[in-house]
């Protein structure tokens, strides 16, 4: 799934207590190399590069405390209008494609 600005994502703790996660996602970028940041409650976890065949990128492992949380993926170069690089007509502006997802917590 393609994303052109922002996505945002939920995720939930429902333990009693912090846990250790890392975030294994594959990713791709659209035309070129491009950075994007990754922020959780509006604080930055990690800038990734991301190339434009689809790899498998992992995040720090992060401290997500008990609760409901936001977890921004945020292009820091500006997406790219399809149309313009496929000459294709798509007006679609596009950064990243998401693919598979995993959370992997860190055992106490």
């Amino acid at each position: 799934r393609w994303m052109g600005t922002d996505a945002l994502w939920t995720i939930v703790n429902t333990a009693d207590q912090a846990v250790g996660a890392t975030l294994r996602i594959e990713l791709a970028a659209f035309d070129a190399p491009r950075r994007m940041n990754v922020l959780l409650d509006g604080r930055l976890v990690q800038t990734l590069i991301v190339a434009p065949a689809r790899a498998s990128y992992d995040l720090a492992p992060i401290a997500v405390t008990p609760g409901t949380h936001d977890l921004l993926f945020h292009p820091v170069d500006a997406p790219a209008v399809a149309g313009s690089v496929t000459g294709n007509g798509d007006p679609r502006a596009l950064s990243f494609a998401f693919g598979a997802a995993d959370w992997i917590v860190e055992r106490r």
